[in-house]
């Protein structure tokens, strides 16, 4: 599909911007590799997303047995982790269509803001079916939306200068948090022999990741 459809295309100049450009000398906006190191910005979506990844990664893993722990048989957790398959196939689109409307931290915000309240109410006892569906879900919409978040807020609020080279160091952040989160969740089942821990922590680390990431603000104007 990839070779038959998308194909190289040139760049379309207006002649008129061509000799601005030419004449000003610009060159694409944005921040140096360098000089986001040293904004707040930026370590607070890598640090941020770096706990959701782990987050994210830990509890789809884990999903089907965390949902067994909570006291639904295996059938039932199977159908509910196929379901939130789905919110992830609708998150994509959804989550890209609200960015297109509103601001990349604010759907930030309210997205891991709701999966850190879907994964603190998988502790408490005796849940309904509907409840454990609604938490799950809450789960699928985060990790449709995370790496696209990092991508859409990298380009936001660093421009396109040095995307490549910004977008790859939290990128990195990110999988790190990924590859590590897993493991926590099985290491801290094998000591408590429950997800209840684990789930506390993704509570929190949802928060917190709604937190920073809601407060980053406007993104900076590069050109006018």
């Amino acid at each position: 599909v990839i070779a038959l459809l998308l194909q190289d295309k040139p760049p379309v100049v207006i002649p008129h911007a061509q000799d601005v450009a030419q004449a000003t000398n610009t060159e694409v906006a944005g921040l140096t590799l360098h000089e986001s190191l040293r904004t707040v910005a930026f370590w607070k979506i890598a640090i941020g997303f770096f706990l959701v990844s782990g987050v994210v990664a830990a509890l789809i893993i884990n999903l089907i047995p965390l949902l067994v722990d909570r006291g639904l048989d295996r059938e039932q957790a199977a159908k509910i982790a196929g379901a939130m398959g789905i919110a992830v196939l609708i998150g994509r689109v959804g989550i890209g269509s609200l960015l297109d409307r509103f601001s990349g931290p604010l759907v930030a915000r309210v997205l891991l803001a709701l999966c850190a309240v879907g994964c603190f109410t998988l502790t408490l006892p005796d849940l309904s079916h509907a409840a454990v569906i609604a938490c799950t879900l809450s789960l699928g919409l985060a990790a449709a939306a995370e790496v696209d978040l990092v991508a859409f807020l990298t380009s936001r609020f660093f421009g396109m200068r040095a995307y490549g080279k910004i977008y790859g160091w939290q990128l990195t952040a990110f999988y790190i948090g990924a590859a590590l989160g897993p493991l926590g969740a099985g290491l801290a089942f094998d000591h408590f022999q429950s997800y209840v821990p684990t789930l506390y922590f993704a509570a929190a680390s949802m928060a917190f990741g709604a937190l920073v990431t809601g407060s980053l603000g406007n993104p900076p104007r590069f050109e006018d």
